[in-house]
């Protein structure tokens, strides 16, 4: 008897000890924790604010003024080929009512020209002797001159390639002050009184980036833009000097400040010098998808070459008159 319950107890001691053995291996783990490593900055700002985006391509259609306003670089224009782009910087102006042409012009011109003289001489001195000249502030106001609507007055502002836009409102037209006694001798000066950039404070033209050279023909697509420039030597070529295109493009450009002349018929109209000395026939033309007056030699030309633009009549309307003027200076 002692026997069976010397056997049972090693019995149980023996199933005790494998039930024990049994347990602690369920427990246990097969391999070790894994320590995860801390995670750098930029793993810590994808996991705070979600995974990172890729920067989508910027749409061919953008145009610069959308570039501008996305703080993103401009789009670099393109002499050949892709001209029209390069003259489309911002987006046409909103459509508004227009208001009725002005009531006072002392001209109104479509298309204007000069013959030089035959001994090629440059254009006589701005400055008339005699009494003090008299100066006169006035605006620009624009017909078009295949409907007779009204389209508006050059504008104080400037668009985002440093070119005088269009307005029609007329408290925000451009206000210039021209010497009208000089102007009948030979080119002069419009100084801007108002808007602009007063770093530049003529008013002139800027050969266009899109021309092959300054020169404007009756068989050339080639233009000028009007824009705000330093003060260039009257009855001379363009030549390369300061401007608003060239401050807010980057891009050097060729300028005639003093392009402006005056007669009793034709009121005050521009007068481009070509390189060889000569004075061709100019129109202005607006251009709705960039907001910008050009002058061309050939609208014609232009349209085909640069798309929709509207040939405009120039009438100059005064506000002031007979104040005294300073000497035109030249340099």
């Amino acid at each position: 008897m002692f026997k069976f319950f010397v056997f049972l107890a090693v019995l149980c001691s023996t199933a005790v000890s494998a039930s024990h053995s049994h347990s602690s291996r369920g427990l246990s783990f097969s391999s070790p924790l894994v320590q995860r490593q801390p995670q750098s900055s930029a793993h810590k700002h994808i996991l705070g604010r979600g995974l990172l985006k890729q920067r989508r391509p910027i749409p061919e259609s953008w145009t610069n003024a959308k570039r501008l306003a996305a703080g993103l670089p401009l789009k670099p224009p393109v002499r050949r080929g892709n001209a029209v782009r390069s003259l489309s910087p911002v987006p046409s102006p909103s459509a508004s009512p227009r208001p009725s042409p002005p009531s006072t012009p002392t001209g109104s011109i479509g298309s204007y020209s000069e013959i030089p003289s035959s001994s090629g001489s440059s254009a006589p001195s701005v400055t008339p002797s005699g009494s003090p000249v008299l100066s006169t502030r006035g605006s620009f106001g624009c017909t078009d001159t295949e409907t007779g609507e009204f389209v508006g007055y050059i504008s104080k502002e400037l668009n985002a390639f440093g070119q005088y836009t269009r307005t029609t409102d007329s408290t925000k037209r451009l206000l210039l002050e021209i010497d009208l006694d000089a102007a009948q001798l030979g080119p002069v000066d419009m100084l801007v009184i108002n808007g602009g950039n007063s770093n530049y404070p003529f008013f002139g033209g800027v050969t266009g980036f899109s021309s092959t050279n300054p020169n404007l023909s009756p068989n050339s697509s080639n233009y000028a833009n009007l824009c705000g420039t330093g003060q260039t030597n009257p009855g001379s070529p363009a030549e390369i000097w300061p401007n608003t295109f060239s401050e807010y493009s980057g891009d050097a450009a060729t300028v005639e400040s003093a392009i402006w002349r005056y007669d009793s018929v034709s009121g005050v109209y521009p007068q481009w010098v070509n390189l060889d000395g000569s004075r061709p026939a100019l129109h202005l033309v607006y251009v709705p998808d960039a907001d910008m007056f050009s002058l061309t030699g050939s609208v014609e030309a232009f349209k085909a070459n640069f798309g929709s633009a509207t040939q405009c009549s120039l009438s100059f309307v005064p506000t002031t008159t007979s104040m005294p003027a300073p000497t035109t200076s030249v340099y």
